[in-house]
């Protein structure tokens, strides 16, 4: 589901989550402090991220994980733009709150 050729061996544990979610490379860009073109670089290894934040990107991919395992992701097909994105930050505020 997400966006974009191929993916560096070092980002396939975060895109296999990613895909799991349902979440594009946009959706993660909205929910972390990473824009997508950042993201895409690190996506295709044009770039590494630095410990801070490999380890802030981490803590999301734990996040969403937890999501996963609840059933809480992916979310239903119909949700689009402004309404998904919402229901996505929804979803893991929750998720984090339970844990």
């Amino acid at each position: 589901m997400n966006e974009g050729g191929h993916v560096d061996a070092q980002f396939s544990e975060v895109d296999r989550i990613m895909q799991a979610a349902g979440l594009t490379v946009t959706d993660l860009a909205h929910l972390t402090p990473f824009s997508r073109s950042t993201i895409y670089n690190w996506r295709s290894g044009k770039k590494r991220p630095n410990p801070f934040y490999r380890s802030t990107l981490t803590g999301w991919m734990a996040l969403i994980t937890k999501a996963i395992d609840r059933n809480r992701l992916p979310l239903p097909v119909h949700l689009t733009g402004k309404e998904r994105a919402q229901a996505i930050k929804r979803v893991l505020a929750e998720v984090k709150r339970l844990s």
